[in-house]
């Protein structure tokens, strides 16, 4: 699962470049996963102990749809045609 976003973050080229700049969006958006991945499994990890599997259920239920919300609302890409083959 986490293969994939490891060895594309440490083949881009832009990976030293500056956080900042239009070429490093892609690793950016890598390396918020790979971190966000992390802390997630210890927070969940830590969750899952200190309280009953209720809890965990409802925080799981509510990261589900605060994502689901992310790709609802989230803005598409202008077409430019890639996507389908007779164009």
């Amino acid at each position: 699962m986490m293969t994939t976003p490891y060895a594309a973050l440490i083949s881009d080229p832009a990976l030293f470049a500056p956080l900042n700049c239009t070429d490093g969006r892609s690793r950016n958006r890598r390396l918020v996963y790979i971190v966000l991945f992390w802390l997630g499994s210890f927070a969940g990890a830590g969750l899952s102990m200190r309280t009953n599997i209720f809890v965990v259920t409802f925080v799981v239920l509510v990261c589900k749809i605060m994502a689901l919300g992310c790709v609802i609302f989230a803005e598409g890409s202008p077409d430019d045609g890639r996507m389908n083959p007779a164009v």
